[in-house]
């Protein structure tokens, strides 16, 4: 290798070397949701093994009888207490380099960032790649309970619901994290859940169409312009549950609903004409700090994310998703000075004519249960 090339090769990687912190903090800033979850600490770092597993309560047993005399005996019924949920680590990389063709073309060019010009450019292609890959499937995720390949989005933890004839419906043997949400599947909402399908209380999501949100007009009636602040408020008394039937030993009290633009304007319109009567908060200084446009109804931070699913429809309707974000996180292998992505570079690898690097990412996402999750359908 010539000096001129040692140096061009020695000034590439110190190049990706630098670049590489700011790719990871501006991974962060490319969802809310991920934002949120990195500026809250609510990051898993080095875990092993190729899955993760957690565990959820099972049942409550029975509470204890009064009375029973002083000489009454003592019994006892052994119960099982948890199930046990388990996702894998997904791994993702994105290739990116610079082909020999191109050194030599730029070598003698003016200037040495003739060359790093080429490397800059061609990272940030990878750069964007990566993160699209990895905002789409925190909704979308995999195809089935544990996502094989891909993490296992917040559609999948809802049970992937959407309309029919005003009303939510979740397909028979919908699961997440290896566990059944529903053998027969669910056709109408219900506050009490298991009367509807949901197998079990403590891993049943709330999943309605706005037409069956109590407070809401029924009968197909109901539209998103109409009634959005009264589907978000409703949904909001509806997802509160209790630490006994939380599963996860914890209160859930939702936080944060997001929602695609077109659900997002006329909420906002709403909130607009309403907000003089009825005193009520437009936006949070913490989120529109970080370029996130959001309104605040009833204690719950409305988010637009242009990256939230439609349901399955023939016509897919759009959905909102309801979360209480101390619930969510993100487990990976990687330690907390790695970094979710890392970086390997190559300039002198005799099998490949040129200089290459590979950004690295190997994490899941996880809701430690799907009371956490709630779901509007038919926002239309």
């Amino acid at each position: 290798m010539a000096i001129s090339d040692a140096v061009t090769a020695r000034g590439m990687s110190q190049r990706v070397l630098r670049a590489i912190p700011a790719i990871q903090q501006n991974f962060q800033k490319q969802n809310a949701l991920l934002y949120l979850v990195q500026k809250n600490g609510q990051i898993k770092w080095g875990g092993s093994h190729t899955e993760f597993d957690w565990y959820i309560r099972r049942t409550t047993g029975n509470a204890p009888t009064w009375g029973g005399g002083e000489l009454a005996a003592r019994t006892f019924e052994e119960l099982n207490p948890v199930n046990k949920a388990y996702l894998p680590y997904c791994w993702l990389e994105q290739t990116y380099g610079v082909s020999e063709r191109s050194l030599e073309a730029n070598k003698n060019a003016s200037g040495t960032n003739k060359v790093y010009d080429i490397l800059k450019e061609n990272l940030n292609i990878a750069t964007i790649n990566l993160y699209s890959a990895l905002v789409s499937a925190m909704w979308s995720g995999g195809s089935s309970g544990n996502g094989g390949d891909t993490p296992i989005g917040l559609d999948k933890a809802a049970g992937s619901p959407y309309e029919s004839t005003a009303n939510v419906i979740v397909t028979a043997l919908a699961s997440y994290a290896n566990r059944t949400l529903t053998t027969a599947g669910v056709s109408t909402y219900d506050s009490s859940k298991i009367t509807t399908g949901w197998d079990d209380v403590h891993w049943a999501p709330v999943a309605a169409d706005l037409n069956e949100l109590p407070g809401v007009t029924g009968a197909d009636g109901a539209t998103w312009a109409v009634d959005a602040i009264y589907a978000l408020n409703s949904i909001a008394n509806e997802m509160e549950t209790t630490a006994d039937l939380s599963g996860t030993g914890k209160a859930v009290k939702p936080t944060h609903a997001f929602m695609n633009g077109t659900l997002y304007t006329p909420l906002t319109a709403l909130l607009t004409k309403s907000q003089f009567t009825y005193n009520i908060p437009v936006g949070s200084k913490e989120l529109t700090l970080a370029d996130f446009p959001n309104v605040v109804v009833n204690n719950i931070t409305v988010v637009k994310d242009t990256e939230v699913p439609k349901g399955s429809e023939a016509t897919p309707l759009n959905r909102v998703f309801v979360l209480d974000l101390s619930k969510f996180h993100i487990c990976t292998t990687h330690t907390k000075s790695e970094g979710l992505i890392t970086t390997e570079f190559d300039t002198s690898n005799p099998m490949i004519s040129g200089a290459i690097g590979v950004l690295k990412c190997n994490l899941a996402y996880m809701v430690e249960s799907p009371t956490a999750v709630g779901c509007i359908v038919g926002c239309n």
